[in-house]
């Protein structure tokens, strides 16, 4: 077993699954934050295929803690300064103090307000599995005649199936529940929906245990609707506190931007961040005039990582299934109160999520979340190595106690990076809001702004060093099992510019124009339009030519075109 001072970036000293004996560590199995056993839930999920995140039962002081963090994020602003973990601590201060001066004396009737939710739960859950789930209809028999011109009775039925009617039962709920306007019903509903149609598709029955059934769809509900109960009634509490310490609210504005970090875990998202200040006063945004989205800093105020003894490079595992519940709670919160205002304040989301670089995630997040209130999206895509992730991330580790292994930082690059390329055309897809994208080249030291190597909007793009575009196809074929940077690669072959020109490609092809240019400030020395190219500045491409890797490049890029012009 190495000691402390032999671990390292590529063997940081965990797995990359969590040891099942360190499993009730997380924080949805761990008392006071939950009121459920972690067997009881062990055993429920392999029963029903359930995920035990879906079955715990969350306290509801824990509910205050996770409506709390949602408020926080969504309507104050949380100072940044020079140092990346100062948003992190400025959070944790403003919650705590909110936590502790305002919610806790009030404590004692919200846990009588939640048993009084508790008890209204059951007794609706009851009534739809008896009146609606837990009926045994007699299959309806059909003779068949013996005499073949004898005519079916047109009133008969076809037999039915015990599991094809449990099947119309659970379907006729989200029907039902829909039509209702009372909004605990509702949720009931929609709890017995999702619970009860999940564990019929996998097990193809629900059986007839209502007493079983009805204790996880209460606590499924109580975790929403009753969250968001606790969450209406700490509402007067917090609004006590901004105005006790002048907290600063953020407001809705006539032209919402959105600026979304893209990028691989450790790919330096967070520390671009106190960056990108200067670039948003740019665009006339003050720092003080946008909110920021990034559920990282949630985790210290979900864990104390000095509990965690031995085990606290898996700090950041233990509190992962809490986080993405929360996260989930905060863009419901947003959606409500941007269609209550119509409108959103700017906000910088700075997350990494899978379902994040999901393209069938595009038309739910234009049509179904506040992202429809936004003028514009600036998406910034942070391009890293991901042999340097593992670096970056295991420094993280040391300075912030979060560690992760080197599949996990390996694997969420393959992740990102092909994502990339799908979230960018189907964003491009849409007029509306006006999208705008960057991509960072982040192979500079710590501290250094990163360097810009494309931009492009629905007009056409701007590309500074085309190589970002080969190497977002590149690391999406690396070695995720790699134990040291130079397994990270497969061959010179299957790296080479010609067998990654896919996403370039498709740029060339999707994009009106491409436009090659040293930087901002200098003119275009290439044009790419489709089918045809204008050399501006031969000279210029002929330096660009002298390196091999580009010399390559241009040679895919130029040679089944047409050159309409060259000076």
């Amino acid at each position: 077993m190495p000691t402390q001072e032999e671990y390292s970036a590529w063997n940081p000293g965990l797995s990359t699954n969590l040891p099942l004996d360190l499993g009730r560590l997380e924080t949805i199995f761990q008392a006071p934050n939950v009121y459920t056993d972690y067997e009881e839930v062990q055993e429920i999920a392999a029963l029903t295929g359930l995920k035990p995140q879906h079955l715990v039962g969350f306290t509801s002081w824990r509910l205050v803690m996770h409506e709390l963090i949602v408020r926080v994020g969504a309507n104050i602003h949380i100072p940044e300064a020079e140092l990346e973990e100062d948003l992190g601590i400025n959070f944790r201060r403003i919650t705590n103090d909110i936590l502790h001066q305002h919610i806790a004396p009030l404590y004692p009737t919200i846990e009588i307000q939640f048993q009084h939710l508790s008890d209204c739960v059951k007794l609706e859950v009851d009534r739809v599995l008896t009146e609606e789930i837990m009926i045994h209809t007699p299959p309806v028999v059909i003779k068949k005649s013996v005499w073949p011109w004898h005519k079916k009775n047109p009133t008969e039925q076809p037999h039915l199936s015990s599991a094809e009617i449990q099947f119309k039962a659970i379907n006729t709920l989200k029907t039902t529940g829909l039509a209702h306007t009372n909004p605990l019903i509702k949720a009931v509903y929609k709890s017995s929906y999702q619970i009860l149609g999940s564990i019929a598709a996998t097990r193809g029955l629900i059986g007839n245990d209502a007493i079983f059934m009805s204790r996880i769809i209460c606590r499924h509900t109580l975790n929403n609707y009753g969250s968001y109960m606790v969450g209406k009634w700490i509402e007067p509490a917090i609004g006590t506190a901004v105005i006790a310490n002048q907290y600063q609210l953020l407001k809705g504005v006539e032209k919402p931007v959105i600026i979304s970090l893209k990028g691989a875990s450790a790919a330096g998202k967070s520390t671009i961040r106190p960056l990108l200040k200067e670039t948003m006063k740019q665009r006339g945004i003050e720092s003080s005039l946008y909110g920021i989205i990034s559920p990282d800093i949630w985790r210290r105020q979900l864990l104390d990582y000095e509990s965690l003894g031995p085990h606290y490079k898996y700090s950041g595992r233990f509190t992962s299934n809490e986080v993405n519940i929360i996260d989930g709670k905060l863009d419901r919160y947003i959606r409500r109160v941007s269609q209550q205002n119509k409108s959103i304040p700017n906000i910088l989301v700075d997350r990494f999520r899978f379902d994040s670089f999901s393209t069938q995630q595009i038309q739910k997040v234009l049509h179904g979340t506040y992202a429809k209130y936004a003028h514009t999206m600036y998406m910034y895509f942070i391009i890293t190595a991901p042999q340097d992730t593992v670096e970056r991330g295991w420094i993280r580790g040391k300075e912030r106690g979060r560690y992760k292994s080197v599949e996990d930082f390996l694997g969420h690059s393959v992740e990102a990076y092909q994502g990339i390329p799908k979230l960018i055309f189907k964003w491009l897809a849409h007029t509306t809001p006006q999208y705008e994208f960057t991509f960072f080249d982040n192979s500079v030291p710590k501290g250094q702004f990163p360097l810009t190597s494309a931009t492009g909007n629905q007009k056409g793009i701007q590309v500074f060093d085309p190589r970002v575009f080969i190497n977002i196809e590149r690391y999406q074929k690396i070695n995720i099992h790699a134990q040291n940077a130079q397994q990270v690669y497969p061959n010179e072959k299957i790296m080479a510019v010609a067998n990654n020109m896919s996403f370039f490609n498709q740029c060339l092809k999707r994009f009106p124009s491409a436009s090659f240019s040293c930087s901002h400030k200098h003119q275009p020395y290439l044009i790419v339009r489709q089918k045809s190219y204008t050399i501006s500045n031969q000279e210029e491409l002929n330096l660009q030519r002298e390196d091999p890797e580009l010399e390559a490049l241009f040679e895919q890029i130029l040679a089944p075109r047409t050159c309409i012009n060259s000076i």
